[in-house]
């Protein structure tokens, strides 16, 4: 395959593909236009391209292992070279779902249902979930009666359904909310 043009941060090639790439892979690799690609080199390009583009994503925000691998897909094809790269953050300990798991569990103020559901769309394994929030030292109750102080303005009624699509357990909200309304 060949180079048809360099332009910016993009390098075009004649299959029609286009790669993001950083001028370090430009100077590394002595990139020119029409130059020629073997398959070897391509790879390198694409893994090299694919690592840098972790590194900046990872320095942005945390993600888990499948996010990071939703999100490399957009913009790289070769999934063999993405498993790859991810592969090498996680030996590199940039990906790791445990910790982002329990991360996640210590930082979001919603109920284990919720927090399970989204952890489960962004790819965690529920093991994974389970032994995080068994680590983990989350008490429930004080953030149900840390968001009754915050809505105290609703009504009953809309009280528990406020916090049970926040993912609360419903006796958990019943009984605190009787301690709530007592003024315990």
């Amino acid at each position: 395959m060949k180079i048809k043009k360099i332009q910016r941060n993009k390098l075009f090639l004649d299959t029609g593909e286009v790669l993001d790439i950083n001028r370090g892979i430009i100077l590394e690799y002595s990139l020119s236009q029409d130059m020629e690609l073997d398959e070897a080199l391509y790879e390198e390009i694409v893994f090299g391209a694919a690592l840098s583009k972790s590194y900046f994503l990872i320095s942005r925000r945390d993600y888990c292992r499948k996010e990071l691998e939703i999100k490399l897909g957009m913009k790289f094809s070769s999934k063999k070279i993405l498993e790859k790269v991810l592969e090498k953050l996680s030996q590199q300990g940039y990906i790791d779902d445990y910790a982002y798991a329990k991360s996640y569990i210590l930082h979001k103020r919603y109920g284990r249902k919720r927090i399970e559901y989204e952890l489960c769309q962004k790819g965690v394994s529920p093991e994974l979930i389970f032994s995080a929030y068994k680590d983990s030292d989350v008490d429930e109750k004080s953030e149900i009666r840390r968001t009754l102080h915050k809505i105290s303005h609703k009504d009953r009624e809309k009280k528990i359904t406020y916090l049970a699509r926040r993912g609360f357990d419903l006796e958990d909200i019943i009984s605190e909310l009787k301690k709530y309304d007592k003024g315990e």
